[in-house]
């Protein structure tokens, strides 16, 4: 069996979007002291019901392989994500792509900013020529509906083992597809030569892109 090739740098990094609830964001790799900034502000504004409320990214990133922030015209960081790997995973169904954490600065909920970075998610996914993205939720009702307006299914691949307390989804092939499009649909016409990219192609607005949080182990 051929051997899956290693995720090279993402093609986003270095990009800027403008979403209208959100303002100007850009993807970068997140450094230790953006990592603590978030560690720093985004606990108090956690909820106390929320299952992830005692997350430290100083930690969770420590492992993680494919590592990813954005940040706003501040330079305030507002959304984190990562996976483990090294390379996308082998499941009997094809390759996907694992989205291992991912968290928004808890100021934006309600806005498009966690639809917006589970798309960037499915974009990497896209750029890697995988099949599709598969990730275990934490296990409440709002992730669920989040996901599945995402274009997520909820089920379990065969043989992917996750911890029996979270929620699998599998996006699929058409599902990651749309997400990169429609993220591409906000990247800042003011950094775009030749063109005008800052009307989502498919006539939805940002606010559609939902919102939300999640893990994978």
């Amino acid at each position: 069996m051929p051997t899956i090739p290693k995720l090279k740098r993402a093609q986003f990094l270095g990009q800027r979007w403008d979403l209208p609830d959100v303002g100007k964001v850009t993807a970068v790799e997140p450094t230790a002291d953006l990592l603590a900034q978030a560690d720093r502000v985004w606990p108090e504004f956690r909820r106390e019901s929320d299952l992830h409320r005692h997350w430290v990214w100083s930690d969770l990133m420590g492992p993680m392989e494919d590592r990813f922030a954005l940040v706003d015209s501040g330079g305030q960081v507002v959304s984190l994500w990562c996976s483990l790997k090294k390379r996308p995973i082998k499941l009997i169904e094809g390759t996907f792509y694992r989205l291992e954490y991912v968290e928004i600065d808890p100021r934006h909920r309600g806005s498009s900013l966690g639809g917006f970075t589970v798309g960037l998610a499915a974009a990497r996914a896209v750029e890697a020529g995988c099949d599709g993205l598969v990730l275990a939720a934490l296990p409440t009702d709002g992730l669920k509906r989040v996901y599945e307006r995402l274009g997520g299914v909820q089920r379990l691949p065969y043989r992917w083992q996750i911890a029996r307390e979270l929620i699998p989804f599998v996006f699929p092939q058409d599902a990651i597809t749309k997400l990169k499009d429609l993220t591409d649909g906000f990247i800042d016409e003011e950094e775009e030569e030749g063109g005008v990219h800052g009307d989502d192609p498919t006539g939805r607005t940002a606010p559609d892109l939902c919102s939300g949080i999640g893990r994978t182990p």
